[in-house]
């Protein structure tokens, strides 16, 4: 005689059996989920370490003259500082860019050595260049820090109802935002900008498109699949 609650072996064999049964009909879906499930334990088990360093080191020179024009800039603080900067070992090349009374010059080194030995290098050729530099300068002081090409991160302020201004947002970013995120671990600098409109457009263009993809593109080719695959069954 079979209890009144019923088998729960039996009901619980149901149960595998209707979920076998769930994905041997829809093969797609078994697939979809494996690759999901592949792809979350690769990512939670793969080393950091194990990523290449494929970006050049980069250590910055910057520095102020106040008052004095481009060629006066290139005549007694970039050529001095090249000079110094032309013999540093494993360096690929060096980039100056000096406008507003400033100057701020990139050494590029190989990729593989360390940012940390670079910074080190770089400031020693900095300080030996400091007596050919203007009291001026000298007295402001020359910053050398690790830094990249490209950024890692971009921050992007918008007011949506148009009650601020760009203006006021870049202020904002350099207030709120800019020395929070130089205290991160890592980072070499951050600096606030103006943000254009045309980029905020490109930015939520984007956004809309990939949702909208997402929203109906995949459950459309689902559905083809599985229509194709129901008439082949047939």
């Amino acid at each position: 005689m079979e209890p009144a609650g019923g088998c729960p072996e039996r009901s619980e064999q149901i149960d595998h059996n209707t979920m076998s049964r769930f994905f041997i009909n829809r093969p797609i879906v078994a697939i979809v989920i494996s690759i999901l499930m592949t792809i979350a334990v690769a990512l939670l088990q793969l080393p950091i370490a194990q990523y290449p360093n494929i970006v050049p080191p980069e250590i910055q020179v910057r520095a102020n003259y106040t008052g004095a024009d481009a060629q006066t800039i290139e005549q007694f603080l970039a050529a001095p500082i090249e000079q110094q900067m032309s013999g540093v070992d494993r360096s690929n090349y060096i980039q100056s860019v000096n406008a507003n009374g400033s100057i701020r010059m990139a050494v590029n080194f190989q990729v593989g050595t360390d940012p940390n030995v670079d910074h080190i290098l770089t400031q020693m050729r900095v300080n030996q260049a400091s007596s050919q530099l203007p009291s001026d300068v000298v007295n402001s002081g020359v910053t050398v820090q690790k830094s990249t090409a490209a950024p890692l991160l971009l921050i992007a302020l918008h007011s949506p109802k148009g009650a601020y201004d760009s203006v006021f947002l870049a202020n904002y970013a350099n207030i709120n935002l800019v020395d929070q995120v130089t205290r991160v671990p890592g980072t070499a600098s951050g600096s606030g900008a103006v943000a254009r409109k045309v980029m905020g457009t490109t930015v939520i263009g984007g956004m809309l498109a990939a949702t909208l993809i997402a929203i109906f593109l995949i459950p459309a080719t689902y559905y083809v699949v599985e229509r194709f695959a129901a008439n082949r069954r047939k």
